[in-house]
């Protein structure tokens, strides 16, 4: 529960299981990490996937705020988490070729500041008046394909009124209407 933000999702796996997943969690000073990602393959494997990339940005996003021992923290310190998740899931995993594309955002909810890498995702939108104001691109590759990959942060203004929209490749690959 955020003060004068509304944060809504849905999830609807094409089987079982999944490697899609969504996050939203504190940081510290009042930030909200959000991030939307999709783990490649389906099914089983795909889920174990999910849960370890899912762990290691939550973890590594805490790092900064322990780090830095109760000081107000940079928010682009939270995205280091990208580059040390990529960099453990190529190091100890490279040999099952299982990567992800994920978006990774650090929410000021105080300034509507949004900080994030979208490492190979699908663009995520921002809505203003029912229309596509900004497109948020990606920003570097998808995680885990090989160590040291630049992750480039970039930052806007969630103003009042707009909307972020994220999504997986779910979405524009459904068969059906349903």
């Amino acid at each position: 529960q955020l003060l004068d933000w509304n944060i809504a999702a849905f999830f609807d796996p094409a089987r079982q299981v999944s490697g899609d997943f969504y996050d939203v969690f504190p940081l510290a000073d009042g930030h909200v990490g959000l991030v939307i990602a999709d783990v490649c393959d389906k099914g089983v494997g795909s889920a174990f996937y999910m849960a370890l990339f899912r762990s290691l940005i939550r973890i590594y996003a805490e790092q900064p705020a322990a780090e830095a021992g109760g000081e107000r923290q940079d928010p682009e310190a939270y995205l280091l988490a990208m580059k040390r998740t990529n960099d453990y899931i190529a190091r100890n995993h490279g040999q099952d070729a299982m990567f992800a594309t994920a978006f990774f955002g650090v929410l000021d909810p105080d300034s509507g500041g949004l900080w994030y890498i979208n490492a190979g995702h699908e663009p995520l939108f921002v809505v203003h008046a029912g229309q596509i104001s900004r497109k948020l691109s990606p920003t570097g590759p998808a995680l885990g394909l090989s160590e040291e990959i630049v992750y480039r942060t970039r930052h806007i203004a969630v103003l009042p009124g707009e909307m972020l929209m994220g999504y997986t490749d779910g979405v524009i690959d459904a068969r059906s209407p349903d």
